[in-house]
C-alpha cells in the first residue's frame, strides 16, 4: 500500500467529524430509535473512505468533497443542533428558571430537555465540530497547496 502521509491536522480533522457523528447519533438516537444508527454508520464509513482516499492519492477532487462534505456534520449537527438546541437552550432554562421563556420556546426542536447523558452529548457535539472545523480548514488548504506543489513538480 502506498500510503502518504498526512498531516496532523489531517488525523484531527477525520476524528473530530468521526466523534461530532458520534456525538449526533447519540442525541438523534434517543429520539428516532435504532433506525438512525445505519444512517450514522454510512455517513461515517463515507468520511473514513474519502479521508483514506486523500492519504493514498491526495486526489484533488476527493480534498474537495472531504472539505465540502464536511459542513454538513459542522453545521448542521455542530452548529445547529449542538449549539442553538443544546448550549443555547440549557443557558434560557439556566436564565429563566428552569422554563424556556413562552415566546422563545417555538425556536428549538423541542421544548424540554433530554436525559443529562443525551444533552451532555449535545454539548459535546457542538465543541468536536468547532475543532473539526479549524482541523478541517487546515487540512483541506495543507492537501491542497500539497497536490498543487505536487503538480508542478511533475510538470
Amino acid at each position: 500500500m502506498n500510503a502518504r502521509k498526512v498531516s496532523h491536522s489531517g488525523v484531527l480533522s477525520l476524528a473530530a467529524i468521526l466523534l461530532t457523528l458520534a456525538f449526533a447519533l447519540i442525541v438523534h438516537f434517543a429520539e428516532f430509535g435504532t433506525p438512525v444508527v445505519y444512517a450514522f454508520i454510512a455517513i461515517m464509513a463515507l468520511f473514513s473512505a474519502l479521508w483514506l482516499a486523500i492519504r493514498r492519492t491526495g486526489n484533488r477532487v476527493a480534498v474537495a468533497v472531504y472539505g465540502l462534505l464536511s459542513l454538513f456534520p459542522i453545521i448542521g449537527f455542530g452548529v445547529v443542533n449542538g449549539f442553538w438546541n443544546h448550549l443555547v437552550k440549557l443557558l434560557l432554562f439556566s436564565l429563566h428558571g428552569n422554563q424556556l421563556p413562552p415566546p422563545m420556546a417555538g425556536l428549538f426542536a423541542s421544548a424540554g430537555f433530554g436525559s443529562p447523558f443525551v444533552e451532555t452529548a449535545g454539548l459535546l457535539m457542538f465543541l468536536c465540530a468547532m475543532v473539526a472545523a479549524v482541523a478541517t480548514s487546515r487540512f483541506v488548504r495543507e492537501e491542497w497547496k500539497e497536490t498543487k506543489e505536487a503538480r508542478a513538480n511533475r510538470l
